[in-house]
């Protein structure tokens, strides 16, 4: 899992180290090296997986993550979703909860580019996906946990057709659509 794990450092822009049996954690951009519990709180979430890859993971390692989506930005949450395709593409089973809308939507996008497509490899270029970052349709189970029950998600080309999260968002910009209108209004 070199490539993997080498993802991981590249997302965070880091590099851990370990000397002497103490972790440490190399800033790429600024040069320093620190000592672990003073790196931000996604290098030290993330170390664990960092290190459970490169010491003990084997194809058909389960792994499970209770909610991947604590303490990162949007952006390295649409990378742990890519992350995490790459994992079930290497062979290790992966089993998450998550309330991240952009884990879902990324991982949505994984699904769809399965399809094959005139625009297919420029999209690919353009928003840097490799074929490792590819989610078959068959290797995703996902389920939504709502009112007491557990609902398997379907998908279909355009990738998983419920998500959990729609009446929540389309509620959410209804409210700041009205709110803005209001002031546009007042302010006209």
């Amino acid at each position: 899992h070199p490539k993997i794990i080498k993802y991981i450092e590249q997302m965070l822009g880091i590099e851990y180290i370990v000397n002497d049996g103490q972790v440490l954690v190399r800033d790429k951009k600024a040069k320093k090296t620190l000592p672990y519990y003073m790196a931000s709180t996604s290098v030290r979430t993330l170390s664990d997986l960092h290190f459970w890859l490169k010491h003990q993971a084997t194809k058909n390692s389960i792994l499970f993550i209770d909610e991947p989506e604590l303490n990162l930005h949007p952006e390295n949450q649409i990378k742990i979703a890519r992350l995490l395709v790459k994992l079930v593409n290497a062979g290790i089973k992966v089993f998450i909860t998550t309330h991240s809308d952009y884990i879902i939507k990324e991982l949505n996008n994984l699904l769809t580019l399965e399809n094959d497509f005139p625009e297919k490899k420029a999209l690919m270029k353009e928003f840097g996906y490799t074929k490792d970052e590819i989610l078959a349709a068959e290797k995703l189970k996902a389920y939504i946990v709502k009112d007491g029950g557990v609902t398997l998600v379907k998908t279909d080309e355009l990738g998983m057709i419920e998500s959990g999260f729609d009446e929540a968002i389309l509620q959410i910009n209804e409210i700041s659509n009205r709110i803005a209108s209001a002031v546009e209004k007042q302010t006209v």
